[in-house]
């Protein structure tokens, strides 16, 4: 999925700020995944060893983030506490 198609689905903003964070780490995004839950939209990527994770609200057009280094993320996926 390319930005472009993924801001028909959330809004230019969040899009954005992907692009930006993408400028600032110099990197490209990777494991980009996107589901439609309902009014929600759940944007998931890596960049620069971080999970990123983005909630777009349909109804609100509003987000909120949130990110966890991948290391973290190995140790609570382990413990069980993420899927």
């Amino acid at each position: 999925m390319d930005l472009a198609l993924l801001g028909k689905q959330t809004c230019p903003d969040l899009v954005k700020e992907i692009e930006h964070l993408m400028y600032a780490f110099n990197e490209s995004i990777t494991h980009l995944n996107v589901e439609n839950i309902g009014n929600f939209v759940c944007v998931s990527f890596v960049l620069a060893d971080q999970g990123f994770v983005y909630n777009y609200d349909k109804k609100k057009g509003t987000y909120d983030k949130a990110f966890m280094a991948l290391s973290e993320m190995q140790y609570f996926k382990n413990a069980g506490l993420l899927d």
